[in-house]
């Protein structure tokens, strides 16, 4: 699988999401997003990437889903 210039896994969620028919959550930064120096700069000052998409989404007004917890991974069967 090749990549594509500029592709990072926000933007690759992001595309999903319009693709899908919900709004650009990063509309705002695709102007100064520019590479990767930029980026962790946004990231950072957000307070993490997990804070940084959470905060889009719910400005977008999509909950937030708790992960759930596989069987294998809390020692159940396998």
């Amino acid at each position: 699988m090749g990549t594509t210039p500029g592709m990072d896994c926000c933007k690759l969620m992001a595309g999903w999401m319009i693709e899908n028919g919900w709004p650009d959550p990063v509309a705002e930064y695709r102007a100064i997003y520019q590479g990767p120096a930029i980026a962790r700069r946004l990231i950072l000052r957000a307070g993490g990437l997990l804070a940084l998409v959470g905060q889009r989404m719910a400005e977008l007004g999509i909950a937030p889903v708790r992960r759930a917890r596989c069987a294998w991974a809390s020692g159940g069967d396998r």
